[in-house]
């Protein structure tokens, strides 16, 4: 089972067409993010650190990308100003391709 089978589709930092998981990229949360959607928890505690690092990795255009992202650069930027408020919300540093994308 793929991670986006696993994940609501706010669990996401980019989701293209709602209704298609292929289109959906950059996963950043735990399975738990419907208690955080419907305010039982705080979203901030279902931000899983190590899909997180995947997710930046993603967003680099060098040849560590595993594999294509779908979007146009509107879309990316997006996306890269979404991860790096959980950065900031964490207090954590922002990774270098976060910083140089926002």
């Amino acid at each position: 089972m793929t991670i986006e089978k696993r994940l609501s589709k706010e669990a996401f930092a980019l989701v293209g067409n709602p209704e298609d998981t292929t289109t959906w990229h950059l996963p950043h949360h735990k399975k738990n993010i419907p208690g955080a959607v419907k305010g039982k928890i705080d979203l901030e505690k279902t931000v899983d650190w190590h899909l997180m690092a995947m997710a930046v990795g993603e967003l680099s255009l060098g040849v560590n990308r595993r594999r294509k992202i779908e979007a146009d650069p509107a879309q990316i930027l997006v996306a890269a100003a979404h991860l790096a408020s959980h950065y900031r919300q964490a207090g954590h540093p922002l990774p270098d391709v976060l910083a140089a994308l926002v």
